[in-house]
């Protein structure tokens, strides 16, 4: 990354910046209010997950949402010079962060500053930004702190983030003989990194064991929380699914029962169950399709099974000979063909691109 000139850079990550809060806005702010071909759209991206709107008028939404995520962007920027780095890496990373974009301006990424105080602060942010943007309005703007701290979806989403990091750090400790200090803190970093879909990396964790590689691989796939700027299935739908899982054993025990699946407080549609397992459905269909058409062009296992996650769900790096100390430049031309349609895909969420292709949407 060091090759290229600092302006190309930094127009990168401006780019990723702005493209993050403007999908959040598009999801929360624009779709709603645009018709019955946005409300598709806004139904199909909040599947799972309440879907209230934060203020009547879309001026007001899209004013609040940008203070806060310019806010969230003056605060990281602040403390990474704090922690040492110069103004032009500061606000790279900034940039790359807040939108989840993981572009750095090292070729190790955040590893190659061997700043340990700006790999805390990055994590951190990293974890904000994986959090619903309408949880940030009600968290510093309205000061519901109850209503975020009871929200099942952040609640959900901190649970896999510590569990995850406590585990991988046991794994660096006893595997990999990392001190305590330093296992932590890898651990969190790239649990954060890897389930927000932003790739950063503060270490090589292709060397790590085969436990923090399952995981991580796991992490891929749930991504953040609704109304981020988060790529992946994301926390509600996971949720969504374990609890439909938990219906259908209660139904093989209790076969006269009635169960309605709650989340939030409220019990969820049919309508909106059957969206989400449609969604899930057509996300690991694209994956198998993926790796079966990078197979096909001689690429290894691992690197399909990974590569094709990775650029689904915009990761990054993935694992193998896409690791966070490689790149896929070494891949065949169709494979690279495949995985940029996998990344339109995923950006897109894979049913909200059915959505927009079919007349209905179309229909006023």
């Amino acid at each position: 990354m060091e090759v290229l000139a600092e302006p190309i850079q930094f127009w990168r990550c401006f780019t990723h910046w702005i493209g993050g809060m403007g999908i959040v806005l598009l999801v929360i702010a624009i779709l709603p209010v645009v018709g019955h071909g946005g409300m598709l759209l806004y139904r199909a991206e909040f599947s799972g997950a309440r879907s209230d709107r934060l203020k009547p008028r879309i001026a007001e939404t899209a004013t609040a949402l940008w203070k806060i995520y310019v806010a969230l962007s003056i605060a990281e920027f602040v403390l990474l010079r704090v922690t040492g780095l110069g103004p032009f890496d500061a606000i790279c990373h900034t940039f790359a962060t807040l939108g989840t974009g993981g572009f750095s301006t090292k070729a190790a990424s955040v590893g190659g500053f061997h700043n340990p105080a700006a790999e805390w602060v990055v994590a951190a942010f990293m974890f904000l930004s994986g959090m619903s943007f309408i949880q940030h309005y009600r968290l510093f703007r309205e000061r519901q702190w109850r209503s975020v701290l009871r929200d099942y979806e952040i609640r959900a989403f901190t649970l896999i983030v510590v569990l995850s990091t406590a585990a991988i750090s046991v794994s660096l400790v006893w595997q990999s003989g990392f001190d305590v200090g330093r296992a932590v803190r890898a651990a969190a970093f790239q649990v954060s990194s890897i389930m927000t879909t932003t790739g950063f990396a503060s270490e090589d964790y292709e060397q790590w064991a085969p436990l923090p590689h399952v995981l991580l691989l796991l992490l891929m796939y749930i991504g953040g929380c609704t109304g981020s700027t988060a790529g992946g299935i994301k926390v509600s739908r996971a949720v969504l699914i374990a609890r439909v899982v938990s219906r259908e054993m209660k139904r093989m025990v209790e076969r006269r029962g009635v169960f309605a699946i709650r989340l939030g407080g409220g019990a969820v549609p049919e309508a909106v169950v059957q969206s989400v397992l449609n969604l899930v459905y057509l996300a690991l269909l694209v994956n198998a399709v993926g790796m079966v058409l990078l197979a096909a062009t001689g690429v290894d296992v691992l690197t399909s099974i990974t590569a094709v996650v990775a650029c689904m769900f915009n990761i990054g790096p993935g694992l193998g000979p896409v690791g966070p100390a490689d790149h896929y430049g070494h891949l065949p031309a169709l494979a690279k063909w495949v995985l940029s349609v996998a990344m339109i895909a995923g950006r897109l969420e894979f049913y909200t691109l059915i959505v927009v292709l079919t007349p209905t949407f179309w229909r006023r």
